[in-house]
């Protein structure tokens, strides 16, 4: 009795192998089929969506570095200057006052200036401020030049402020009415022998 029942569930067991099988198959074919089909949909999109991004980065302005500004070509130490329409012209070295410091400085506590020697001083835009003696120790023609380099006004033989006041505590102010971009001062009575006056033009060599 048992042995029939064995054989029995024996041949039901063979029965059911193939056709378990055939349903493993069946089922794996048809994953492997919806995978397939997904990871090609997949591939598509990102091919469609390549395609996409590179018609939109057409339009996509490419970024450039903003160019730096231009560095200012510093002035040299010294320069010459000469006189354009005067009675004679004449040549001058001129130190360069281009900073605040170099400004403020001017030519105190120098013990004399050259015949054809002075110092230029440069505002970065046009000024009228006042220019004073105190500390100098001779005296200088004041001349201020608007930005071409052309006199608007001349202070001549304006004399060290303690000529004016021993103490220098009340040093008079010497300057235009009108604004300024350039004075060049040099030697006191220079600009009167040369003929130097407003309207007088300059040019650097």
């Amino acid at each position: 009795m048992i042995f029939k029942l064995a054989w029995q569930l024996l041949k039901s067991v063979r029965v059911l192998i193939p056709i378990v099988l055939i349903g493993i198959t069946l089922f794996v074919f048809m994953q492997s089929s919806a995978l397939g089909q997904v990871f090609s949909l997949f591939i598509k999109n990102q091919e469609q969506a390549s395609g996409i991004l590179g018609t939109i980065q057409q339009f996509i302005p490419v970024s450039t570095p903003a160019a730096e500004s231009p560095t200012p070509t510093p002035w040299p130490s010294s320069i010459k200057m000469r006189t354009k329409n005067t009675q004679t012209e004449a040549v001058f070295t001129v130190e360069i006052a281009d900073t605040e410091e170099k400004r403020q400085t001017g030519y105190m506590y120098r013990p004399s200036i050259g015949e054809y020697n002075g110092m230029l001083f440069i505002f970065p835009q046009a000024v009228n401020y006042p220019f004073w003696m105190k500390n100098v120790e001779f005296p200088l023609d004041i001349i201020f030049l608007s930005k071409e380099l052309k006199v608007q006004d001349v202070k001549s033989n304006v004399p060290p402020c303690k000529q004016v006041d021993a103490t220098q505590k009340n040093c008079p102010f010497y300057g235009p009415e009108s604004t300024y971009q350039y004075v060049l001062e040099i030697k006191g009575g220079n600009a009167g022998k040369l003929g130097i006056i407003p309207g007088t033009e300059f040019r650097i060599e």
